[in-house]
């Protein structure tokens, strides 16, 4: 697309040298500039692949759908992410976005995240670091951590501990 395919195709006015009275006019203001990206658009970012879940005013997030590689060791989903002419809060995990990565060993969740969707981490089987940066989750879905090694160390903010242990808890890990 080029930067004039959001305006209309050119359109013919006839302008009367005529005028009875003074005409109120406004200039033309251009339109903001769409970067091409809507709700809903999945968009590749370093080794993520995230799908922007609202785009409206300074409301601008994206959850992260799942790694481009399931070979990736460790894994840090960071606060914002640049995507096009915008930056988007990273706010959540999909549902299994991370199921199954049996090379997984660090994940570091960004200080944004605020969901984390039911079997994200799933059967990583040597996941054994989990680094919590945010204070923000609000709900963990089923089974998010069940798969993982019983030895796995949670790094957890000491000001939402114990609400997370157990929102965990109630996950069926």
């Amino acid at each position: 697309e080029d930067e004039y395919s959001q305006y209309s195709s050119p359109v013919k006015i006839s302008l009367h040298t005529e005028v009875l009275g003074a005409v109120p006019t406004k200039a033309p203001t251009a339109a903001p500039k769409s970067d091409g990206y809507k709700v809903g658009s999945k968009k590749t970012v370093g080794k993520l692949i995230y799908r922007i879940t609202a785009k409206s005013g300074s409301n601008k997030t994206v959850e992260v759908v799942k790694p481009v590689k399931k070979t990736y060791k460790s894994i840090t989903i960071p606060a914002t992410v640049k995507i096009g002419s915008n930056t988007y809060k990273v706010t959540s995990l999909k549902a299994s976005a991370f199921a199954k990565n049996t090379k997984l060993v660090k994940i570091v969740i960004g200080k944004n995240i605020t969901k984390v969707g039911a079997k994200a981490m799933y059967n990583c089987k040597k996941l054994k670091n989990i680094v919590f940066k945010t204070k923000k989750i609000k709900s963990f879905g089923k089974k998010v951590f069940r798969g993982i090694p019983m030895t796995a160390n949670f790094t957890i903010p000491k000001s939402v501990l114990t609400n997370y242990k157990k929102m965990i808890k109630k996950t069926e890990v």
